[in-house]
């Protein structure tokens, strides 16, 4: 997560997570957090940018899981 907290910048300000807080959570309390923020957002369309933004092109294909 530490890679994508340093990468996605733009995604995380968009889900109103600080990225550098948000890279020292341990996994499961991170995939937590996206996952609500993520939920937050409402429609599908920012979703998938958001992730996209955050995990690059797979990160779209993860939202289902979230």
């Amino acid at each position: 997560m530490q890679r994508a907290a340093a990468e996605g910048g733009e995604g995380f300000e968009r889900l109103g997570i600080n990225a550098r807080e948000f890279s020292q959570l341990g996994a499961d309390k991170a995939v937590s957090v996206l996952a609500e923020k993520l939920d937050a957002l409402g429609n599908a369309g920012e979703r998938n940018s958001a992730m996209m933004q955050i995990l690059g092109r797979s990160g779209a294909a993860l939202l289902p899981t979230l």
